[in-house]
């Protein structure tokens, strides 16, 4: 509670000792006696300012910082929802019609098997079909985005 409470010492002791005394005791200022009235009067003034000043810039301060808090809030929450819109699944029913393919290794028709709909969010959803070839070449993924077709590892 006394934290911002403006300490003056005076003390009748050395410079040297008196700069120890300064640190030990954390005091703002320190007076060396004789201390004339207007000196002590000078230096009054001169800690308040500086502890005015000071509680300024803390306040402005917490205010920058609460306020890029809270921006930095309103970003993650805005993060959470667009990567919870995107659902990811597999079905045998997507919303891009599977093209018709054929095998690359032995140009027979390719068997569509499903498909995976996913993403990073629901503005850049994308889907994979998976296809089978009759003659055994193997599974192959069609990407709509890019159409291209690779052979499933």
């Amino acid at each position: 509670l006394t934290s911002r409470i403006p300490i003056i010492v005076l003390t009748t002791q050395t410079e040297a000792k008196a700069a120890r005394l300064v640190e030990q005791a954390r005091a703002d200022a320190v007076l060396v006696q004789p201390i004339r009235a207007e000196a002590l009067y000078e230096e009054i003034l001169r800690v308040r300012r500086a502890s005015r000043d000071a509680r300024v810039r803390s306040d402005a301060a917490r205010r920058t910082a609460e306020r890029r808090l809270g921006h930095a809030r309103g970003v993650m929450a805005r993060a959470r929802q667009l990567s919870r819109e995107c659902r990811r699944f597999v079905t045998t029913a997507p919303p891009l019609e599977p093209p018709s393919i054929v095998c690359p290794a032995c140009n027979r028709e390719l068997f569509y098997e499903r498909s995976y709909i996913g993403g990073v969010n629901e503005g850049s959803a994308e889907q994979w079909d998976t296809f089978s070839c009759p003659a055994g070449c193997g599974h192959f993924d069609y990407r709509h985005r890019t159409r291209r077709i690779t052979k499933a590892v």
